[in-house]
């Protein structure tokens, strides 16, 4: 039985690949994300996380007939929520921590920006329109960016002309 000789390039680019696919699987075992790049939950402090303004004071809170968080000034669209929780998420939105109520989170972060006036988002052209949305910075991580896959303490909060207002982890201020 006569034997076949491999191309030597075949086996080089056999060695090459291999090497690669080495150096990859380590660069990933030194993720701080984990090894497939899984996003671990940073450990939290204790208590629901807070603007972090240490004279916010909230407004009480209370659901309306429809099962709403309401605090009668905005009320929060739980659906819109739900797109940025885990296990609800599409892929590509950034996603709040597990344990954090999304819906908690939204009216802490409308009222914070009524009370520091932190809405934005003028029509252009219009200089006395309506400002709908606002980032606010909370005292500890609240979830994931997907832009960047770091966690985040920044919360968008997006509101309507009606009232309803609803909310996504956003990306960190500098």
């Amino acid at each position: 039985m006569s034997r076949r000789r491999v191309p030597s390039g075949a086996v080089q680019a056999v060695q090459g690949l291999f090497k690669r696919f080495v150096k990859g699987f380590k660069r990933k075992l030194d993720d701080p994300r984990g090894p497939r790049g899984s996003r671990t939950t940073p450990a939290k402090p204790s208590g629901p996380p807070r603007p972090n303004d240490p004279g916010f004071k909230p407004r009480p809170v209370e659901r309306d007939r429809h099962g709403n968080l309401t605090d009668g000034v905005y009320r929060v669209s739980s659906d819109a929520n739900r797109r940025h929780t885990r296990g609800s998420a599409p892929e590509g939105k950034s996603t709040y921590d597990e344990g954090v109520d999304p819906d908690e989170i939204t009216l802490a972060a409308a009222q914070h920006a009524d009370q520091k006036d932190l809405w934005t988002g003028e029509i252009p052209g219009q200089p006395h329109s309506f400002s709908n949305k606002a980032k606010v910075p909370f005292d500890q991580d609240i979830g994931f960016h997907a832009g960047s896959g770091q966690p985040t303490n920044v919360v968008n909060v997006y509101r309507k002309k009606n009232g309803t207002v609803h909310s996504s982890p956003g990306s960190r201020l500098d």
